[in-house]
């Protein structure tokens, strides 16, 4: 059923990518394919497929004057935050995953929840998921 689906892509949902449903949903094949096909629809309805290689816009040691390099979300909520070093994600090791440190009395939550629209603070969540995802992806794909 996924590769008959007309959101389904050959060069992007590859076998390594349908293999990954079939392994998180313990060998349930049918759990597995609802699953990926949400996920394809997923993708598609929030256009996150059209965005590309995103890996590079990780917010990361953010000066509040850069523009081009971040999501706009992530610039409108580094406003919130005192200094540049209130978030850091890093790849200590190339093949292994992110670690991501939050300094939390850095960031104003409360202005944050007053300000930030429910669209803004999607975003901020779902682009830091994408960029996470595509760099554990492509460190899976090369290591195993």
């Amino acid at each position: 059923r996924i590769q008959t689906d007309p959101l389904y892509d050959s060069s992007r949902y590859d076998d390594i990518w349908i293999l990954r449903f079939v392994l998180s949903h313990k060998k349930n094949n049918a759990d597995a394919v609802d699953a990926a096909l949400k996920t394809m629809r997923f993708r598609h309805d929030r256009k996150l497929n059209e965005l590309g290689d995103i890996r590079h816009k990780m917010p990361n040691h953010m000066s509040k004057s850069q523009g081009e390099k971040y999501f706009n979300c992530h610039r409108i909520f580094s406003r919130y935050c005192k200094d540049n070093d209130y978030v850091m994600h890093t790849l200590p090791d190339k093949d292994r995953g992110i670690i991501t440190y939050t300094m939390v009395a850095k960031i104003d939550f409360k202005k944050v929840s007053r300000s930030l629209t429910d669209k803004e603070w999607h975003d901020i969540h779902l682009y830091l998921n994408e960029i996470s995802h595509q760099i554990l992806d492509a460190t899976t794909r090369r290591t195993g």
